[in-house]
């Protein structure tokens, strides 16, 4: 099985090439970069499940080949569920990871604890050159630190605190995260669909 995953973040390249191998150990996992495809994609879509299926649809269309993508939003209860779909671009186009969490951080000060509950939520789309769709859904569920702990390479992962893992995403082990992580769980859930398809 050849899947191309349209993405250019190295970090879901790696999550999401570890979690599909672990289930298809045979699969030709090829990026945008191994296809030659190197434009932006604009995701101006207002739902995470709209953002996805236009990368996929994208890459699969031009390359006529199945396309993996996904979409990722962190709600936050305190932010009346923002950031949401805005999750990469919260603090403004063009922004840094860092500009992210500090805004999220300094929205939520003086937040109590018990106030801070957020959730993550991803949506994997797989689109066939014959235009069908899949969709997979996950999500786990946590609050926001009130400080960094461990590494902020990744997203929001150094502030989110998975109460399952008793610790933040940025201090967990990549097979920690993996095992609870809402991008884990909807490939999980997509994989189910995509094998009743073969």
């Amino acid at each position: 099985m050849e899947i191309v995953l349209a993405t250019n973040n190295a970090h879901k390249v790696d999550e999401m090439t570890r979690i599909l191998k672990g289930i298809y150990p045979n699969a030709d996992i090829k990026t945008l970069a191994d296809v030659g495809f190197f434009d932006e994609i604009v995701e101006d879509a207002d739902t995470l499940a709209g953002n996805a299926l236009i990368k996929a649809k994208t890459i699969s269309e031009k390359y006529n080949v199945f396309t993996v993508s996904d979409d990722t939003g962190l709600e936050v209860d305190a932010l009346d569920g923002r950031p949401g779909v805005y999750t990469a671009r919260y603090a403004g186009e063009n922004c840094s990871k860092d500009d992210n969490i500090n805004k999220m951080l300094n929205e939520l000060k003086g937040v109590p604890a018990n106030k801070r509950n957020a959730k993550f939520v991803c949506v994997i789309c797989g689109h066939f050159p014959d235009g069908k769709v899949i969709y997979g859904n996950g999500y786990c569920e946590g609050f926001i630190a009130e400080e960094r702990d461990g590494t902020d390479s990744f997203g929001y992962d150094c502030i989110f605190f998975s109460e399952e893992l008793n610790k933040t995403f940025g201090i967990a082990s990549a097979e920690e995260k993996d095992s609870v992580s809402h991008r884990a769980r909807a490939l999980k859930d997509f994989t189910e669909k995509l094998k009743n398809e073969f």
